[in-house]
C-alpha cells in the first residue's frame, strides 16, 4: 500500500491514465474536474473517488491553482482481512486521535467480494 500527498502549483492536469492497483482519491483543494471513465466530477475539497484498476481517469484542476490531493494506491490483498472504523462526523485533518470526528458508528472487517453471497 502507498499513501502519497501530491502539491502541484499550477499544474495543468495528466494525461487520460490507468493503473493496475486500486486507487483513492482524496481531494483537498477546489475547482476543476476529474474526469472518470466518461463521467465528469467536480474537484473539491474533501471529494472522494475510488477507482478501480480498468478506470481510465485524468485530473484538470483550475487552471493556474494549487491542486491538492492524497493518493492511496493498493492491490486487493492489502486490505483484505483489515478493518475499518467510520465515525459520526468528517475528519478535521488537524486532531488527534481521530480527527475530532466524534463517535465510532460503524466498523467492520474488509473482504474479498462474492457476488454469491
Amino acid at each position: 500500500m502507498q499513501i502519497r500527498f501530491f502539491s502541484k502549483e499550477g499544474w495543468q492536469g495528466n494525461q487520460f491514465h490507468f493503473h493496475d492497483h486500486l486507487e483513492i482519491l482524496l481531494t483537498m483543494s477546489e475547482g476543476g474536474n476529474l474526469f472518470i471513465r466518461n463521467k465528469i466530477y467536480p474537484i473539491s475539497r474533501g471529494s472522494l473517488f475510488v477507482l478501480s484498476p480498468d478506470d481510465l481517469h485524468r485530473s484538470i484542476p483550475q487552471p493556474g491553482s494549487l491542486y491538492q490531493f492524497y493518493s492511496i494506491r493498493f492491490y486487493p490483498e492489502d486490505v483484505v482481512g483489515r478493518t475499518v472504523i467510520i465515525h459520526e462526523k468528517a475528519d478535521d485533518f488537524r486532531s488527534q486521535p481521530s480527527g475530532d470526528a466524534g463517535e465510532m458508528i460503524a466498523c467492520g472487517e474488509i473482504a474479498a467480494w462474492n457476488p454469491g453471497i
